[in-house]
């Protein structure tokens, strides 16, 4: 019965572990060679993130409203701490958004966020 109940956890993309690459999606190919170091630190400060720690090159800016979700802002990038307690559904894990200066095109949004509840 214990296998059967996590059937559904499993079909989760977030369920560990995690097989799809860091930033799926991101052709890196097109970053630009000024725009790599950014977009390195990125990477370091959202796997700090996936494991609940602080990361070490963006900032703390604030507490998004009505919220525990932290955000961090780096350059060129911006990692939220996701912490949503809502009425029926929690939110946790970490986003990122990495902006045109590293993209070279539109911003480009990820997220581990795990989703419990209806």
């Amino acid at each position: 019965m214990l296998a059967l109940s996590l059937l559904p956890a499993c079909a989760n993309d977030h369920f560990f572990p995690r097989l799809k690459p860091l930033f799926a999606g991101l052709d890196e190919s097109r970053v630009p060679a000024a725009a790599r170091a950014a977009l390195a630190r990125a990477k370091v400060d959202f796997q700090l993130a996936r494991h609940g720690e602080t990361p070490r090159y963006a900032l703390h800016v604030g507490t998004l409203p009505c919220t525990h979700s932290q955000v961090f802002q780096g350059r060129g990038y911006q990692v939220i701490l996701v912490n949503k307690d809502l009425v029926n559904t929690t939110e946790t894990g970490p986003e990122i958004v990495l902006d045109s200066s590293i993209t070279q095109g539109k911003p480009y949004h990820y997220d581990e966020i795990d989703r419990l509840g209806q």
